[in-house]
């Protein structure tokens, strides 16, 4: 359990904590979290949770939005879907305050702006894979950030202490059961055969939680 979430838990936590500035201020608000049943999105909306946001989740299939739902997401929405109409019969027609980004931004792009309350704030952890109109934001004011875990080690910033804070902060939370892992596959042992079989299950991008590989 411990294996499976350091780098889904510290890019959770920067996102939202670090990236949008989220607190026990924004009790009452809503987040968005496009692809809630992945590693990130389902340590995300426990985070979320546990600030008393309202959070709002996507997945596409049963088992994705019931995973969803028991890791914090308080409404699930279906993202093969158009998201604005499914958002307004929830009574969400103005838009979320905060929206976190867990696929590529790239299709989701109009419906990001759209569904971003004015002076909202959007998180990205996926590269686009196209060009977007950060023309865009400008009419509401939208903060738009970007979030990738190495950042501090990769350029030795001043505040890398952070990632040990972090870890102390999550385990913390883990012990009192504030957040509970997301493991859900466990492949024993580590060898060539599972590691292919790992990747093979992940590129069909329907692993709900996270895989660990375990032994020798």
């Amino acid at each position: 359990q411990a294996a499976a979430m350091p780098l889904t838990t510290v890019t959770a936590y920067e996102s939202l904590y670090d990236r949008l500035l989220l607190s026990e201020k924004d009790k009452g608000k809503t987040l968005l979290i496009i692809n809630s049943a992945g590693g990130v999105g389902s340590v995300a909306s426990q985070l979320a949770k546990n600030l008393g946001l309202k959070v709002i989740g996507t997945a596409s299939r049963t088992e994705t939005e019931a995973f969803s739902l028991q890791h914090g997401a308080d409404i699930v929405l279906n993202h093969t879907k158009d998201l604005l109409p499914q958002l307004e019969a929830h009574g969400y027609k103005n838009g979320v305050e905060y929206i976190l980004v867990n696929y590529d931004p790239y299709p989701y792009w109009d419906t990001i702006i759209s569904a971003a309350k004015a002076q909202g704030k959007i998180c990205l952890i996926v590269d686009s894979s196209g060009l977007v109109d950060i023309r865009q934001l400008k009419d509401k004011s939208l903060t738009l950030v970007s979030e990738m875990m190495a950042t501090k080690i990769k350029y030795e910033t001043e505040d890398k202490i952070r990632y040990h804070e972090i870890f102390e902060d999550v385990t913390r939370m883990f012990e009192a059961g504030i957040l509970k892992s997301t493991l859900t596959k466990t492949m024993s042992p580590i060898n060539a055969e599972n590691l292919k079989e790992a990747h093979r299950l992940l590129e069909e991008k329907k692993v709900i939680g996270k895989i660990v590989l375990s032994g020798f």
